[in-house]
């Protein structure tokens, strides 16, 4: 193994260390669909095109006018760096 290779392992560990030590500590709140689009410092474009889907669509999403599979929520999730249950799909919540 590389010294290259050693050291992103290492790197890799040390995040994966860090978020379960955040995650302890932590309480995490669920936020809507385009806060954690926007933590994860993505577009809808950039969103779309991580999730196989058209920009149109994520906006659909965002707006409430349509809701992700849960293949897709949980791509969503993956890409935005949060468990795609602490995402809120729907743009509020109507009593």
């Amino acid at each position: 193994m590389t010294n290259a290779q050693k050291l992103i392992i290492m790197k890799l560990r040390l995040n994966r260390n860090l978020k379960n030590e955040w995650s302890e500590h932590m309480a995490i709140e669920k936020i809507t669909l385009p806060a954690a689009r926007k933590m994860a410092n993505l577009t809808q474009k950039g969103l779309a095109d991580a999730c196989g889907v058209s920009e149109s669509t994520v906006c659909n999403w965002e707006k409430g006018r349509t809701e992700p599979s849960v293949s897709q929520a949980k791509r969503i999730g993956e890409v935005c760096g949060i468990h795609y249950d602490d995402i809120i799909f729907l743009p509020s919540v109507t009593v």
